[in-house]
């Protein structure tokens, strides 16, 4: 999560910092159009490294130790790729929120890993916490996740992304005055 946050901090706030953005909003292009562009990039890389990694773990765990199930596999990267996105969401309205990328750094940072701290701590009264995606994903390697509450956590993660993402756009025309020329 951490390198996630840290290669995405100044996606928008860096372009304002330095004056990037400028060549941008100086063009006919909405502040949807731009902020969704920045999402859906950085979700696409942030997707495609993860799915590496577990591809090349999943690879490896079948040359050494045992055959693993390929949908379990699929249901296991599946899940945990939502919680990706949520992340990579909470940071790109991080850095259309805030004036620099350390700050917008720092905030979602201190979202997720409070969120995880929250859940550490009272998760056991709540299974539907989108914090616990993860741990859902996991549970696909062995007998699957509760359903009803597997699909409550998703359901809320996807709402999560989309009010992330609504409020970066709406921060990105908010902050666009901000920008150093």
């Amino acid at each position: 999560m951490l390198v996630l946050i840290l290669a995405y901090m100044g996606t928008i706030a860096g372009e304002r910092k330095s004056g990037t953005a400028t060549l941008l909003y100086v063009r006919p292009l909405s502040f949807t159009s731009y902020f969704l562009s920045k999402w859906m990039i950085a979700g696409l890389i942030a997707i495609i490294s993860v799915w590496s990694g577990l591809l090349a773990a999943y690879y490896y765990t079948f040359l050494l130790f045992e055959q693993v199930d390929f949908v379990k596999f699929i249901q296991f990267a599946a899940t945990y790729s939502v919680w990706i996105l949520l992340v990579v969401s909470i940071v790109l309205a991080a850095s259309a929120a805030l004036p620099n990328p350390g700050f917008a750094a720092a905030v979602a940072l201190a979202v997720v890993f409070l969120a995880q701290l929250g859940d550490g701590l009272l998760g056991a009264y709540w299974t539907v916490s989108p914090v616990k995606i993860p741990n859902y994903a996991a549970q696909w390697l062995v007998d699957g996740p509760v359903r009803a509450d597997f699909w409550w956590a998703l359901g809320i993660a996807l709402l999560l992304i989309a009010m992330a993402v609504t409020f970066g756009v709406w921060m990105s025309r908010k902050n666009a005055a901000d920008t150093k020329v």
